[in-house]
């Protein structure tokens, strides 16, 4: 009844070695993934919130409402650009004599961080800047071309950038 040539049929510790690093492996890479994903999201929630800013930047500009320069208006009578910050009640400030912006700091007169939620405005910088440069016009009306430039800090400290254009037809 009992058979001595029979052998038991268990797994060696070589075989549960090799199958626990296989595991291992796998728990490994798939952290790496969610890890890399969360990262990923967060960029792209700090990418979003920059071009809402800038589209509505662009919208104020565009919109039939005159724009209120409060300062030397003479500069849009002789074909000189006129950039704008925006203010925390997201309405356009004049920046005269300006050149465009390249960098974003909490120290730039176009950071945007006062408009934005605290959960973005507290790891990113945002800053939006509205370029107005009068082209031609027609009818005693005129055309300004309106570039708004974004420019925002991700959490691994690179800078990006976009740009988005309008037309405006009438006075500013």
């Amino acid at each position: 009844m009992f058979n001595k040539n029979k052998r038991k049929k268990a797994a060696t510790l070589a075989e549960v070695m090799i199958v626990l690093g296989v595991i291992s492996t796998a728990m490994v890479a798939s952290i790496s993934i969610m890890i890399n994903s969360l990262v990923r999201i967060k960029i792209n929630d700090i990418e979003d919130t920059a071009n809402s800013v800038m589209i509505k930047a662009l919208e104020a500009a565009k919109s039939p409402a005159t724009l209120s320069l409060s300062q030397d208006i003479s500069a849009i009578a002789v074909n000189s650009s006129v950039f704008f910050a925006l203010d925390e009640s997201s309405s356009l400030q004049i920046q005269l004599n300006d050149v465009v912006n390249t960098s974003c700091t909490s120290q730039n007169k176009y950071n945007v961080s006062v408009l934005l939620p605290d959960d973005v405005s507290s790891s990113s910088e945002i800053c939006v800047q509205v370029e107005i440069i009068p082209r031609f016009g027609v009818n005693s009306k005129r055309i300004y071309e309106i570039i708004v430039r974004s420019f925002y800090v991700l959490p691994s400290g690179d800078v990006r950038a976009n740009v988005i254009k309008g037309y405006r037809y009438g006075d500013v």
